[in-house]
């Protein structure tokens, strides 16, 4: 290899790693969800008289919907049980 074609590798390598750090350093977050839909809140906890069942809520903030799902941790599939406007139970009622 004579030093002709060295210091031309040598070149490209820099300008490579240059491109590299560029491109690292400007690139954009990651979003999970396309189209920015919703902002997800997700809670487990147990079930109670159920051991072989875990309860999962997932609230979805800018609609204020709520579903809850079992897990089956025997079958190792989720159930979808119920689901609900959470907006309903926020609203203020006149006191009694």
């Amino acid at each position: 290899m004579n030093r002709r074609s060295l210091g031309a590798l040598v070149a490209i390598n820099a300008i490579l790693l240059a491109a590299l750090v560029v491109v690292s350093l400007s690139a954009a977050p990651a979003i999970a969800q396309f189209g920015l839909r919703g902002d997800y809140v997700m809670v487990a906890g147990d079930v109670t008289g159920r051991s072989d069942q875990e309860a999962v809520y997932i609230l979805d903030l800018k609609s204020q919907k709520m579903i809850t799902l079992l897990f089956d941790t025997r079958t190792n599939k989720l159930e979808p049980v119920a689901g609900r406007l959470v907006s309903n139970d926020l609203r203020v009622g006149p006191s009694r």
